[in-house]
């Protein structure tokens, strides 16, 4: 079973293409927060509210 699920996330890393950021725990926390606040603002133009 879990050779199988491997597989599948395997193939769906694939497919989506994702790509590796090497860096510093600083570095990746300054990423975290950065994308935090551009999804925030988006979110509440949006006015999406969770349910």
């Amino acid at each position: 079973m879990k050779i199988q699920i491997i597989r599948q996330t395997l193939a769906l890393f694939t497919q989506v293409g994702p790509e590796s950021m090497p860096g510093t725990l600083n570095q990746f926390a300054s990423m975290v927060a950065r994308e935090r606040a551009r999804w925030t603002t988006l979110i509440k133009q949006a006015q999406i509210n969770p349910e």
